[in-house]
């Protein structure tokens, strides 16, 4: 015998599968084609399923061998064999077999009898009784023992000896007050307080007595204690018609009279939904009362509403409509809270009531700020209670009844009303193990009649509720021994994904890939701009881009319900009516944060004011990014957009602080040592801020004239003054400052700051930086240009290039246009050279000088007036040091192009010596001087232009 569900046998809603069980008890035949059904039902989480489920199944064992034996095994394999009596643990699974076993051992199939010596005798298949039984300290035990009861009453043999022990256990449970509020427990023992009154062993002194306690404790104490006894009350009520039908006053009593108008209100209903009659009142009339005194009987004296409000017909739907006239108060939480503690715990009652029912909603739900999509009725009550739960700080768990949780036909509901740890205190949450049952068998009806169920996904939809550990204990424990198939027939690792998910909520930071759905998020960046969008395309944020696969947003789209609110970490105040609306929301902070990352670094370089003020408004607008998705995230995921998003958050704070920071400094009100100690103190420095707090140091530092390397000495003697933490990104800071140095000083054609910003030992820890390399280069390039061959080597050498081959390598790429155009000048002159090939062969020295000097004065003036147009004199200095310095850096490099030149000529002298090209003899340097003069100055001039063109 297996559990799997073939089409025909398949559980339906929960109403129609509590009246398919009802009816199969009543058959006087077992039917072998609904035992996989009947077993799926026997081990559902749902208390009111399995209990009528485990009865049907005992009324059949004795007639069916096959499902003998398969209970058999199940009872083996829980360790609780049928030969041994049966004692109540805590464990459902015993629960589950004690019911079984006393419907097997009061029914009267006379089928199969070779199966009767199979069973032992009667004392052992109902528990061991005492003299003096004592009640199970558990809740769900305790009802279970008392439905046991119930259910061994029907065998009239078993009556006589059961009362005392029923008797006994009553007055146990009379004497634990918080028992008699479970409401499995306070059905169960109405039920044997009127089967003992009317079998005349007792009498129902002890259901008045009940009553009396809690209609007294229903005009007391907090919201939460008023409604547990309106509930409390209203399950007796339900019991006594379902049981005894329209009940007479020695029933209830007084209660049936003027004293306790909202219990006739209450019987009205249940008489007029279960049997369609009336209760009667002592005077014989019918119990008939007007909404004026429904609330007079249920609140204080000075709140009760005046006058007839709906009139004095109590037709259908007055509770709809009192719930109507009560909407107002659910606008809000200083309306509702302003309401007295009767009136609310009143209303609550009313939305509790019509959970799991086909009534129409009696109000507009967007008139409440929970307009769902749709006609979810189910889905508003529960935004309403979840609403109120917040308010009046109850676990939403406390507000619904298993057999209205179990009434819920989205599985997505179920999760809604999962408390999440923080707010519920830990581990202690109230009606948690309820919840789990409810998670457990949506989780089992969903894959045994939904094909396209993704249990996986539902799981990972539970940690966006944050619930405690506790939760998935229960969870596990209730998966324990199960199988889970999916419609192929593969079995579904439930139970170790539930004990993962409990490691998972005890540490979501270090959940393992498997339940995360996001990408890791992206690095921070240097420059806000790009950071934050890197960080829109990583939340999928951004309205024109459409999200990527590992986006917040596709998660989003992924696991969120679509037909109704998003299910979210704090699910009391429904803000978004789908997952529609919130991804609007979220599209309209992504183009805030777009906007205003745009404006943000040129407003911090012209407006510090402006600049702070977008920070701030970055920050804001970041926090209600992270809001939104954190809380509709899975924790895993939750922890990274929080995780990546704080630091956004708090870069912009520094971004804040620190404009205010250089504001202050600007205008004098602050020493720039202690603002720059103040701001460091509590946190870091972004490091694309550190050059704006630079720019911005007090007069003694900063002015039109100052000097760029004084800032940057102070700052750097500033560094040893900040906490370890920041040194780094001061250094990191100054490395940008020095560059925007470089840069303008190159802009401004000041060599000799370059050359000091290059060359000096205290800029060391600024040029060795990895940011300083490119900048370097474009150093070397730019001293290059201007013949400062000794800075550029420097630059070469900081930048990373510190082999001297490959400096001088690249010293003669720069200039390679120059040593090809000294090579062409140098070839020229063998078409062009005759006049000096002849002063060389007549030995005429004089024209042979004049001819060298030429081209070198020449070559070098060229070189001379080319660099001055370079650079710029030293402020407070004047042109004189400049063109000495400017002659020194022509004559190396004039030296450099002359060896070049002459090392050029000279070989082409040796390849045409065996020709007439060339001078022979004595003269033959003299050939070769006039050779290199020529090309000297030619080469050089067509080089340079040639480069700088």
């Amino acid at each position: 015998m297996t559990a799997s569900q073939d089409e025909d046998t398949q559980p339906g809603n929960r109403e129609q599968t509590l009246r398919r069980l009802a009816a199969m008890a009543r058959m006087r035949e077992p039917d072998s084609a609904q035992t996989d059904f009947l077993v799926f039902c026997f081990r559902a989480s749902d208390p009111e399923i399995y209990q009528h489920a485990a009865y049907c199944l005992g009324y059949w064992l004795p007639a069916m061998p096959a499902l003998f034996d398969w209970f058999e095994e199940y009872c083996e394999s829980r360790n609780q064999p049928l030969s041994e009596p049966l004692q109540l643990n805590g464990l459902r699974s015993t629960r589950r077999m004690l019911l079984a076993r006393c419907a097997a051992a009061v029914s009267q199939h006379p089928l199969h009898p070779d199966l009767q010596p199979r069973w032992p005798g009667m004392e052992r298949l109902i528990p061991a009784f005492p003299e003096e039984p004592v009640l199970p300290t558990s809740d769900a035990d305790a009802a279970i023992l008392l439905q046991a009861l119930l259910i061994l009453r029907e065998d009239p043999p078993l009556q006589g000896r059961l009362d005392q022990t029923i008797s006994w256990l009553l007055e146990q449970a009379e004497q634990r007050p918080s028992l008699l509020t479970n409401p499995a427990v306070l059905r169960h023992w109405t039920r044997l307080v009127l089967d003992l009154a009317r079998s005349g062993h007792s009498s129902y002194a002890p259901l008045q007595g009940r009553v009396k306690t809690l209609l007294g404790l229903a005009g007391r104490g907090s919201v939460g204690e008023r409604l547990r006894a309106l509930n409390g009350i209203d399950v007796i009520l339900h019991t006594v018609v379902s049981t005894v039908g329209p009940p007479t006053s020695s029933v209830l009593g007084s209660y049936m009279g003027d004293g306790g108008l909202w219990i006739q209100l209450r019987l009205y209903w249940w008489c007029q939904r279960l049997t369609g009659s009336l209760p009667m009142l002592p005077d014989g009339r019918p119990a008939s009362v007007t909404l004026q005194t429904y609330y007079q009987a249920t609140l204080a004296a000075d709140t009760a509403r005046q006058g007839n409000i709906l009139g004095s017909d109590m037709a259908g739907g007055t509770e709809q409509r009192l719930l109507a006239y009560a909407a107002p108060n659910l606008t809000g939480r200083q309306r509702w809270l302003s309401s007295p503690a009767g009136e609310r715990a009143l209303q609550l009652f009313l939305i509790m009531d019509l959970m799991g029912r086909d009534a129409p909603l009696p109000v507009d739900p967007s008139t409440l700020g929970v307009g769902l999509p749709g006609d979810d009725r189910d889905a508003v009550l529960l935004a309403m209670l979840n609403r109120i739960a917040s308010w009046e700080q109850l676990p939403a768990a406390a507000l619904v009844d298993p057999r209205r949780l179990h009434a819920l036909r989205d599985p997505v509901l179920g999760l809604a009303l999962l408390p999440a740890a923080e707010s519920s205190g830990g581990e202690q949450t109230e009606g948690l193990e309820a919840l789990a049952d409810v998670v457990e068998q949506q989780l089992r009806l969903a894959l045994a009649t939904d094909p396209d169920f993704d249990a996986r996904g539902y799981l990972m939809l539970s940690l966006v509720r944050r619930p405690p550990s506790r939760l998935y204990r229960q969870l596990a424990e209730l998966t324990r021994q199960r199988q889970y198939l999916d419609r192929q027939g593969h079995e579904i690792p439930i139970t170790r994904w539930i004990h993962e998910l409990q490691q998972v909520t005890a540490s979501p930071d270090q959940a393992g890939a498997d339940w995360r759905l996001l990408a890791p998020p992206p690095q921070p960046q240097q420059d806000p701009q790009d950071d934050l969008l890197a960080v829109l395309e990583w939340l999928g944020a951004d309205p024109h881009v459409r999200p990527r696969p590992q986006s917040a947003m596709a998660v989003l789209q992924q696991l969120q319900p679509a037909d109704h609110s998003p299910l979210a970490v704090d699910g009391h105040e429904a803000q978004h009516a789908s997952l529609a609306g919130l991804q609007t929301r979220i599209h309209g902070i992504a183009r805030r944060v777009i906007d205003l990352a745009q404006q943000l670094r040129p407003a911090a370089e012209t407006d510090l004011e402006s600049g702070r003020e977008l920070a701030r408004q970055l920050n804001a607008a970041m926090g209600d990014l992270r809001t939104e998705f954190a809380a509709h995230l899975p924790a895993p995921d939750a922890h990274s957009v929080e995780q990546a998003l704080g630091q956004r958050q708090t870069a912009m704070q520094r971004w804040a602080a620190t404009l205010d920071a250089c504001q202050r400094l600007q205008a004098g009100h602050r020493a720039a040592e202690d603002v720059l100690v103040e701001l460091t103190r509590h946190g870091d420095l972004p490091d694309n801020l550190v050059p704006m707090l630079i720019q911005a140091v007090s007069p003694e530092h900063q002015g039109p004239d100052s000097d760029p390397q004084a800032i940057l000495d102070w700052a750097l003697d500033q560094r040893h003054r900040l906490p370890e933490r920041v040194q780094q990104a001061w250094i990191r800071g100054l490395v940008s400052h020095w560059r925007q140095a470089l840069e303008r000083a190159m802009e401004r054609q000041d060599a000799h700051l370059v050359a000091k910003l290059v060359s000096e030992m205290r800029f060391r820890p600024l040029q060795q930086h990895a940011d300083a390399r490119e900048t370097l280069r474009t150093v070397r390039d730019w001293c290059y240009a201007r013949l400062m061959l000794g800075t550029a080597r420097l630059a070469a050498r900081h930048g990373g290039n510190r082999n001297p081959l490959r400096c001088i390598g690249s010293f003669l790429l720069h200039y390679s246009a120059v040593w090809i155009g000294l090579l062409v000048g140098a070839i020229l002159m063998l078409d062009f050279g005759d006049p000096w090939k002849a002063m060389a062969e007549q030995g005429d020295i004089g024209g042979i000088a004049m001819t060298g000097l030429l081209g070198l004065g020449g070559t070098l003036l060229y070189l001379l007036v080319a660099q001055r147009r370079r650079v710029s004199p030293v402020q407070g200095q004047g042109t004189t040091g400049l063109w000495w310095r400017l002659i020194s850096r022509s004559v190396a490099f004039l030296s450099i192009c002359l060896a070049f030149t002459l090392t050029i000529t000279s070989g082409l002298w040796l390849l045409l010596s065996g020709t007439d090209e060339v001078v022979h003899g004595p003269m033959a340097i003299g050939h070769i001087v006039v050779w290199a003069g020529f090309a000297l100055f030619a080469g050089t001039f067509f080089g340079l232009v040639a480069k700088d063109s």
